[in-house]
């Protein structure tokens, strides 16, 4: 059981050599830690590498929207600074900065074995931030934190137990989305995943998870070097993944202010803003850019956070209702960051609220267990009844670890899968690698390719301008998709699609409708299960801006504060 919490232990970032030597392992526990969260979370692409069905092949990644977005611009980052819209079919000038993925376009493999490796890289780093993070937080309980951080699951996924129990196909529907909001809607990179597991996400738990820690140790310590590292942190952190920086910020003002170290906040703050500023001016400059964050709106609802961290965080929010103080200044770091960040995720105009929430379960679980064994009237309670609170912990453990189970053994199943169950398989046909590779041999960079669905994210990340390849990028996606259906289906839609976009190449299945009405000296190649098509006149049209695509789209303040700086620069 949890033992009263002893005197604080000084944790400083300068130890001496039997201390250090210690911290040095205990990183490498850290690394180890992260080692096996990535191969975790790569469960259903290491099942589909295990066993493809007859006519496919390993895919090495998950089948997703998401990830072939980032080898996209992993792949067009080897030759460009500043990217354009490879998800678009109009021609778009390069404006997109992509730091993270600059970075990994140096490590000399190919561009899926790149984004590999950058993940495993940030995994790693992500939990030897994370053992650091505990040792600050809770030196005396670290198992107990980690394992309360672990236990903080959606409360659907738990009814997924429950329906394997009472064989409840209603039941079990609630428990599928359940998995969706651990595996994708809250994801991590560390700790949550397996249907998105992305660099990004581990980047910005990293840092999360060491400013929190740091922010801590300078409270406690008040030592120069400790803040020149809080403003390091901020401004990397705003610089490769420029989210976690608000909350950063917010989480970091009352502790600072409180001890007297409110000019190290200025610093913080400023360093956070030198670090967005190359996305700003890129919004500013770039109309495309601009409406790409207008549909990256991401509505946050008040059931959201309880939905997603669930038995702990209800256990949480009633102690500290019932004593909020806490005597630790490392404490009271952990209950501004859990507050910060909630209430920044329900403020008007934050793009991609869920981003906020990276590292937040660490925050849970730490604050949780630091409240229990700093309750003096608590302690004594579950000393008396000892065997009843390690049953009750025992059962929660228990119906989590149940709860993983199910959740990685239907990841598992579907990986393998041509035509998954329920969420995303990890293998793909034999022929396509054939296509993609004459793709890449006879089309160039200004070549707008029309291809399936389930095709289209990866012709992408030749990289060549893909049609209805990105639920965001591609800013009309649900109008392309109707489109792209329709052609597909037989219609006659060379006017409307073929030529009012500028399709050069067209990826067709043989067994497609469409395949009748398309012109024979068309005709290019046949490979595996498609046929292509050349329309060598074609040429893709200007971006014609959200404006003139959706006349009726209401504009958010975040556009129009955008869209006034354009003009203002303009003017200049």
């Amino acid at each position: 059981m949890i033992r009263p919490e002893t005197a604080p232990r000084d944790v400083t970032l300068k130890e001496s050599p039997a201390a250090a030597n210690k911290s040095r392992l205990k990183l490498v526990y850290g690394a180890t830690l992260g080692v096996f969260l990535f191969f975790l979370q790569q469960v259903a692409v290491i099942s589909g590498v295990l066993a493809p069905p007859p006519g496919y092949e390993p895919a090495w990644a998950l089948r997703s929207l998401d990830l072939p977005q980032y080898v996209t611009w992993l792949a067009a980052g080897r030759t460009s600074f500043l990217l354009p819209n490879y998800h678009a079919p109009w021609v778009s000038e390069p404006a997109a900065f992509q730091p993270l993925f600059l970075v990994a376009g140096w490590i000399p493999l190919p561009p899926l074995a790149a984004y590999q490796v950058l993940s495993l890289v940030l995994y790693i780093a992500a939990g030897m931030a994370l053992i650091y993070a505990v040792r600050v937080f809770c030196p005396e309980h670290p198992g107990y934190a980690l394992l309360a951080s672990a236990c903080a699951m959606p409360l659907w996924l738990l009814v997924l137990t429950i329906s394997k129990i009472f064989h409840s196909l209603l039941l079990f529907g609630l428990g599928l989305s359940g998995i969706v909001s651990y595996t994708y809607n809250s994801a991590d990179g560390l700790f949550r995943g397996g249907l998105v597991a992305a660099p990004t996400l581990s980047a910005g738990t990293a840092f999360v998870l060491l400013f929190m820690a740091v922010l801590a140790v300078y409270v406690r310590n008040r030592q120069l070097r400790e803040a020149r590292i809080l403003m390091a942190l901020a401004f990397f952190s705003a610089f490769f993944h420029p989210f976690e920086i608000y909350v950063m910020v917010a989480a970091s003002a009352i502790p600072l202010w409180q001890c007297g170290r409110f000019k190290t906040w200025i610093g913080v703050a400023a360093a956070g803003a030198l670090g967005t500023a190359p996305y700003v001016f890129a919004s500013i400059s770039s109309e495309w850019l601009r409406d790409v964050g207008e549909r990256i709106r991401y509505p946050m609802y008040a059931f959201w956070i309880p939905e997603n961290y669930g038995l702990p965080f209800f256990l949480l929010v009633y102690l500290l209702l019932i004593r909020f103080r806490m005597s630790r200044p490392e404490d009271r770091v952990l209950q501004s960051w859990f507050l910060a960040t909630i209430v920044l995720a329900f403020i008007p105009g934050i793009s991609f609220p869920s981003h906020l929430f990276n590292g937040f379960v660490y925050c849970l679980g730490f604050l949780l267990v630091q409240r229990v064994v700093s309750d003096p009237q608590l302690l004594p309670v579950l000393h008396r009844y000892r065997r009843m609170a390690i049953s009750a912990l025992a059962g929660v453990v228990l119906v989590t670890g149940v709860s993983f189970f199910l959740v990685y053994r239907q990841l598992w199943s579907d990986g393998r899968r041509a035509e998954p169950e329920w969420f995303l398989t990890a293998v793909r046909p034999a022929s396509e690698r054939t296509l993609l590779e004459w793709l890449q041999t006879h089309a160039d960079r200004r070549d707008l390719v029309l291809s399936p669905p389930e095709l289209a994210p990866w012709v992408a990340t030749i990289p060549l301008p893909s049609f209805a390849s990105h639920d965001f990028f591609s800013i009309t996606y649900t109008d392309q998709m109707k489109l792209s259906d329709a052609f597909y289906r037989g219609e006659n839609m060379q006017n409307d699609l073929l030529a009012a976009y500028g399709v050069r190449f067209a990826v067709v299945p043989a067994s497609s409708p469409a395949v009748n009405r398309l012109p024979a000296e068309a005709f290019r190649e046949s490979i595996g299960p498609w046929r292509i098509y050349e329309f060598p006149d074609a040429r893709m049209k200007p971006y014609p801006g959200l404006a003139a695509l959706e006349p009726n789209l209401q504009t958010s303040p975040r556009t129009k504060v955008l869209q006034w700086l354009a003009r203002l620069r303009a003017r200049n």
